[in-house]
């Protein structure tokens, strides 16, 4: 009795609480839920551009699909060129990684270094006329 009260009260509810947890989380300034965050990771779309709160709808929903299919909806990640689950697919959205924030020029300047790494690249300080 007490098992089919949670099953039809309960359970809704943590359901409903989950969506709104990650569809609210992804479509927000965030981009992200708080574990994505942290980790320097965001949801966009294949541009690379916000999704809203559908898109981030139908991402939570497809990964019921990911996970029926005897999880190889989640492992298609390590095997797709832009890392890309099932869900990811059929959403047509990315887990992207956030680059640090470039050290100015100024300050690698400051810090007397002839090159610095600026998370995409190697960057001289040098001026042009003496680079080979």
């Amino acid at each position: 009795m007490l098992g089919q009260w949670v099953r039809h009260n309960v359970a809704p509810v943590g359901w409903a609480l989950t969506w709104a947890y990650f569809a609210v989380l992804e479509s927000s300034p965030l981009q992200g839920t708080v574990g994505k965050h942290a980790l320097g990771l965001y949801v966009a779309d294949v541009y690379g551009d916000p999704i809203g709160l559908g898109r981030a709808s139908a991402r939570y929903w497809l990964k019921l699909l990911s996970s029926l299919l005897l999880m190889a909806g989640w492992v298609m990640a390590a095997f797709t060129p832009r890392k890309q689950a099932l869900h990811d697919m059929v959403a047509r959205t990315l887990v992207l990684r956030r680059l640090p924030p470039a050290m100015p020029r100024s300050a690698a300047e400051a810090a007397n270094l002839e090159e610095y790494w600026d998370g995409r690249r190697w960057v001289s300080t040098a001026p042009l006329e003496a680079q080979p």
